[in-house]
């Protein structure tokens, strides 16, 4: 990839911002067209456009952004993020080599305590 010169690189990120945040707005009328007193047919071909809309204007935004952009934003979007931040209580019964936790002997299969 050639190498921009500044003036034309701090246009490309301003472009590629530009088209996240609209891309942002677009997916948040997502859920305004619902409100409004419209036929179901339009709200439904509003949703898909505005959907199609947010995409299309998204993925060329952080193509421009570049790749560390969009390894935060993938970073940030992962599910199993999720799970692997939180702690659970049966954190204190794994072995100090292991990054997993094992359920306790007395727990059923899945693995919480029975409720009583």
């Amino acid at each position: 990839m050639p190498r921009l010169r500044p003036s034309r690189l701090l246009s490309r990120v301003m472009l590629g911002w530009a088209l996240v945040v609209l891309s942002t707005v677009f997916l948040i009328l997502i859920p305004v067209v619902w409100l409004l007193p419209l036929n179901g047919a339009v709200k439904g071909s509003l949703t898909a456009a505005f959907a199609i809309a947010g995409e299309v204007t998204f993925w060329p935004g952080a193509a421009m952004l570049g790749f560390e952009f969009a390894k935060r934003f993938r970073a940030r979007l992962n599910p199993l993020r999720l799970i692997r931040g939180r702690r659970n209580s049966t954190a204190s019964t794994a072995s100090p080599g292991s990054d997993r936790a094992t359920a306790p002997v007395d727990s059923p299969a899945g693995g919480s305590p029975p409720r009583g």
